[in-house]
């Protein structure tokens, strides 16, 4: 924790020096290119399926546990919830994508985007408070909160929330506008962390059965994304 904090001064305290605006001039760069390989994998979830269920929430850690909160805690908390979704969910988990935050005074926080199947699940709230609990009582051992979105669907993404079709074009609009932001706000990550951490990543697209009607791939260009498509999560870094 204190070389977080080191590191975390670091970032304020540099944030003017050449390096850190070269840095940023690379990251401005990469940030076109998350954005659209984001923009690809949703884009992909609505060609494969003609209704899904959106869950948006935020997780996080409690006032007293999250500047002792590391790195490490952090993404094997993450890694637990992810497998969670695989496990509950299965072929009814469609995709998701989340990305990692951190903040000198509310510590870590991993905002995710899940989507289910829209032909299995109506309750929305109901199933994104069942992911918070998961996360707040079981993997975090009461260390850890959530903010449960679908909640305030009016005060959020409220084209995107919910039961969505495939024809939507409102809900994909606001779904690139929210991809947006997990592009944006990684690229700030990458720049604090010294270390090469996973701090964006997305659920991994199954092969698609021959039978029906053709679909398209995506098309990912960064190599290292490329030889991650062999495994269960997409880590974009």
């Amino acid at each position: 924790v204190v070389e977080l904090g080191k590191q975390a001064n670091r970032f304020f305290d540099e944030k003017e020096s050449t390096d850190f605006i070269q840095e940023v001039n690379t990251f401005n760069i990469q940030f076109s290119k998350t954005k659209e390989q984001l923009n690809t994998y949703i884009d992909e979830l609505y060609e494969r399926n003609s209704r899904m269920m959106m869950l948006r929430l935020d997780l996080f850690y409690g006032t007293s546990d999250r500047n002792k909160t590391t790195v490490q805690q952090a993404h094997a908390d993450n890694n637990a919830f992810i497998q969670f979704l695989k496990n509950k969910y299965e072929s009814d988990l469609k995709g998701y994508v989340w990305k990692m935050e951190y903040g000198r005074k509310k510590g870590f926080c991993i905002r995710y985007v899940v989507l289910l199947s829209g032909s299995k699940f109506r309750e929305d709230i109901t199933v994104c408070k069942i992911l918070g609990d998961k996360w707040k009582y079981e993997i975090t051992q009461f260390r850890g909160s959530y903010y449960n979105r679908n909640v305030y669907k009016r005060d959020h993404e409220q084209s995107i929330l919910g039961m969505k079709t495939h024809d939507d074009k409102n809900a994909r609009k606001g779904f690139y506008k929210l991809m947006d932001s997990f592009a944006q706000t990684s690229l700030y990550v990458k720049a604090f962390f010294s270390s090469r951490i996973d701090y964006i990543g997305v659920g991994e697209l199954k092969p698609i059965s021959k039978r029906g009607r053709p679909r398209k791939t995506v098309a990912i260009e960064d190599v290292e994304l490329k030889e991650s498509l062999n495994i269960e999560e997409v880590h974009m870094y």
